[in-house]
């Protein structure tokens, strides 16, 4: 009986290194895939940035004195402003398009959307899509974009020197004063 139990207590053990070798490779085999997830979703999204900017620079250019006559801001800002507002307090989280957390290019995306108005996930296409307006021609509602060719950072003015933005200080949605040095500014017309 002694041998018996001894000779089953050495396969259990002999089950318990094989079980554990195996989940310790599992556990490998995960973090690989989870590596190669996060690879392959930021693959992902420089491969749609790139084809938006492309497309953009396509339909649209991006010289400021094509668009001598721009008209004001459309009726769609005041729908994308009040949309913004209403996600103040959200968390930042880098391609963030909603419902709990943005980035500021998912906000402005967003925002926009709420009011029928379709902008791509990327803060450089944003700018190279839309029409360009000097910075102190800028009004409530505009789109301010800093970093060259708008593809740093985007946020919605609102007046006084105030922006409405996801990111930056607190990395919240949050509106706060216009801060560094915006590189450019568009406007949604429709």
């Amino acid at each position: 009986m002694r041998d018996a139990a001894a000779t089953e207590h050495q396969r259990l053990a002999e089950m318990k290194t094989s079980l554990e070798a195996l989940s310790a490779q599992q556990q490998q085999l995960l973090a690989q895939v989870q590596g190669d997830v996060k690879r392959l979703i930021q693959e992902d999204l420089e491969r749609k940035q790139a084809e938006a900017i492309a497309m953009a620079h396509g339909r649209y250019g991006n010289n400021v004195e094509a668009y001598p006559n721009l008209p004001p801001p459309g009726p769609s800002t005041a729908i994308a402003i009040a949309y913004a507002y209403q996600q103040i307090g959200k968390p930042y989280l880098y391609a963030g398009i909603g419902i709990d957390r943005f980035d500021c290019s998912g906000l402005v995306m967003m925002a926009f959307r709420s009011a029928g108005v379709y902008l791509p996930h990327y803060s450089g296409a944003q700018y190279h899509m839309l029409p360009h307006l000097p910075l102190d021609a800028m009004q409530r509602g505009d789109l301010l974009f800093w970093g060259g060719g708008g593809s740093s950072h985007v946020a919605i003015p609102l007046g006084d020197g105030q922006i409405i933005e996801s990111g930056g200080t607190g990395h919240n949605t949050h509106v706060g004063p216009i801060w560094g040095h915006p590189s450019g500014a568009a406007r949604v017309t429709q």
